[in-house]
């Protein structure tokens, strides 16, 4: 397994993976499905050049035999009070790589990368309640629980709550 940070060329298998994501998933993500297939290819092409170019704004990828099996991105605050933070958003495993380790490596890059962003010194996670695999992984790697947000969602007449956990950056450091 190999974890980059994903490039413009990425676009085919980033675009794939993440409407995959969204199909099977569409309460735990904030974008939904219909919305990325119509999405402008140059939009999502900048956000590739981002994760490329921008330190707080990764978006990295798990490739197993040249495939893209995973992702996880961060963005982090831009406004001067809050820019010490940053959110990890679209984490997905595809299927078949699922219980193998993609996921915890993809989170163990993610945070070896967070360490050497200027001026980032703790990371978000916002988890769908249904996500059991991401609520189980996070607590194991050092994020802590803050909070719950009930019935978060809704979908098709479908609450679904938000866990909320945050990573201390910052005390590593010391």
């Amino acid at each position: 397994m190999e974890i980059t940070i994903l490039t413009p060329a990425d676009y085919d298998a980033y675009f794939a993976l993440r409407l995959a994501g969204l199909e099977e998933f569409p309460l735990a993500f904030t974008t939904d499905a219909q919305a990325w297939r119509s999405a402008d290819r140059a939009v999502i092409e900048k956000l590739l050049a981002r994760s490329e170019t921008e330190p707080g704004a990764p978006i990295f990828g798990a490739w197993v035999d040249g495939a893209l099996v995973g992702l996880l991105a961060m963005r982090q605050e831009e406004r001067p009070t809050v820019r010490h933070k940053a959110t990890l958003i679209g984490f997905y495993v595809a299927p078949t790589h699922r219980d193998q380790g993609v996921g915890r490596a993809l989170l163990s890059a993610l945070l070896a990368h967070g360490r050497h962003v200027s001026g980032l010194q703790q990371l978000r996670a916002v988890v769908n309640s249904s996500c059991t695999a991401a609520l189980a992984l996070l607590p194991a790697v050092g994020f802590r629980q803050f909070g719950v947000e009930e019935r978060a969602k809704l979908l098709a007449d479908e609450y679904t709550d938000q866990i909320y956990f945050w990573y201390r950056l910052a005390e590593e450091r010391q």
